[in-house]
């Protein structure tokens, strides 16, 4: 697929699907880790792109936040017809879906920051990475 291709895209819906808190479990002062975790799928009806994202925080092995958002990305009719296969399957670009990733991870942050304040885990910031580390390949549908 070329890497020069323009998607013309819009945000058509953003849903919380998870989110919940520990607070007696969070100890302030211990570090933390982030898993995260990332779910593509497509509607090819109406052209929509889907990115779920989870990411969950621990403190030694035990979870003390959890939020799984999902992203529904609209696709404009011509760029669909060019992300189409001669055997008609959809193959969405890395480059595009790292793009979708850094957008839903942006979201997913300023819900988090938002959803903590005023508790004991409002310090809990989702960190800049490297979304392209989870992508491989183009997205072609099975």
């Amino acid at each position: 697929m070329k890497n020069d291709l323009i998607i013309r895209f819009f945000i058509s819906g953003i849903s919380i699907r998870q989110f919940a808190l520990f607070e007696d479990v969070y100890k302030q002062d211990e570090p933390y880790e982030v898993r995260a975790e990332f779910r593509f799928s497509i509607n090819k009806n109406d052209r929509i792109i889907s990115l779920g994202n989870t990411f969950s925080f621990y403190q030694k092995d035990v979870l003390v936040l959890i939020i799984e958002v999902t992203h529904n990305f609209s696709i404009d009719q011509k760029s669909w017809n060019d992300l189409r296969k001669p055997d008609n399957r959809i193959q969405i670009p890395k480059n595009f879906l790292t793009h979708l990733m850094m957008i839903a991870t942006g979201t997913s942050r300023g819900i988090l920051y938002a959803k903590t304040q005023r508790t004991k885990l409002s310090n809990l910031i989702l960190q800049p990475f490297n979304v392209s580390s989870f992508i491989k390949d183009d997205f072609i549908e099975a």
